[in-house]
Order: C-alpha cells, then sequence, then structure tokens
C-alpha cells in the first residue's frame, strides 16, 4: 500500500441487518472521531485490498445455532458492537492510521 493512501472501505453483511449495524456504528463513529463468509470472500477482500491499495479490515461472526430471540440478540448485538470498535482500532494502527472512510 501507498504511505499517502488514507481511504479505508467498510462492507457490511445485510444478514440480520440490525445486528450487523451494532459493529459497523461504532466503527464509523470511532474512524469519524480520529450470512456466511467463505474462503471466496475472504479472497476477494484481499483482491480488493490488493488492487485498489485500499486496507480492507473484516469482522466475521456466523453463530452455527442463531435464532432470533431475545438473549442471541442481545448477546450478539453487544459482541458486534465489540468487533465494531476494534476494527476502527485497526483502522488507526493501520500505517497513516487517520484514514477516512468510504
Amino acid at each position: 500500500m501507498s504511505p499517502d493512501s488514507n481511504r479505508i472501505a467498510l462492507v457490511a453483511e445485510r444478514w440480520h441487518a440490525g445486528l450487523v449495524a451494532r459493529a459497523v456504528s461504532p466503527c464509523r463513529a470511532r474512524l469519524a472521531e480520529q450470512g456466511f463468509t467463505g474462503i471466496d470472500v475472504v479472497d476477494a477482500l484481499m483482491r480488493v485490498q490488493l488492487d485498489t491499495d485500499v486496507p480492507v479490515f473484516s469482522a466475521v461472526l456466523t453463530p452455527h445455532h442463531f435464532h432470533e430471540h431475545g438473549e442471541h440478540l442481545a448477546y450478539f448485538g453487544r459482541h458486534f458492537e465489540v468487533k465494531g470498535t476494534e476494527l476502527a482500532h485497526c483502522g488507526h494502527a493501520e500505517p497513516g492510521g487517520s484514514g477516512r472512510l468510504i
């Protein structure tokens, strides 16, 4: 990646969009302040990073026995909030790290 690149792409799955948004929201907020995932998806993410010179970070959670009830929604919602914050920290830790979200 070029040292002057300061763009970050955020790609979010629409699988249970309300839950996934709980990872996206804190990630967007932190960066602004300063389904299923298979090998094909990971390969594509890496290809995008290499082809565009834009860092790609991924938070993946595919619970095997997810049920859309209060306990799972609350647990995975909290989990995605933590993952979104961790993604934001990765964005700032990346070389040149005060990137803007694209």
